[in-house]
């Protein structure tokens, strides 16, 4: 008898390992699947205990699920149960914010060209052995201003003064 159990093979529920699904298609079907074991959790709930449950959920595009107790059936789309609720509004902000933080990256990407393109040019990457004396000069004034920027006030002499008043 021992045998026979020992060699089926069952399926079955098993457990998994929670860490975000990488491939993305994956992760939708995964997110449509659970979203609505979720509602029916949260249904559940509200018809047992006679507790107030509402389930937000926004799928990884973005777009928000509403659930609301009493309600046994989840809404599937972006209008809220309630006209005057706040939630249209938060979807609303979410893809706001969502587009505010793709163009800072976009910002920050061309920032990042831009300082490199500078750091290229910049008398900070000169040759001294083999700078023509225009690149030595521009490089001693830049030291010089960078000298004058880092002392303090007590330690600064007349040359200096006269030199941070005229860079």
């Amino acid at each position: 008898m021992e045998q026979a159990s020992s060699s089926k093979k069952g399926g079955g529920k098993r457990k998994i390992a929670i860490q975000l699904i990488k491939n993305v298609d994956a992760r939708n079907v995964c997110f449509s699947k659970r979203r609505t074991g979720l509602f029916k959790k949260a249904s559940e709930l509200s018809v047992m205990c006679g507790a107030q449950v509402r389930v937000v959920a926004f799928s990884p595009a973005g777009k928000p699920f509403y659930n609301f107790s009493p309600s046994s059936e989840p809404t599937n789309n972006n209008e809220a149960p309630f006209p005057d609720s706040k939630l249209t509004d938060l979807g609303r902000q979410v893809s706001e914010l969502c587009a505010k933080i793709e163009a800072s990256k976009r910002r920050n990407e061309s920032l990042k060209a831009r300082r490199e393109e500078m750091m290229k040019e910049s008398v900070w990457n000169i040759d001294v052995a083999n700078a023509d004396l225009t690149q030595l000069m521009a490089a001693k004034k830049a030291l010089e201003e960078v000298r004058v920027q880092t002392l303090s006030p007590g330690e600064m002499s007349l040359k200096d003064m006269v030199a941070l008043l005229s860079s």
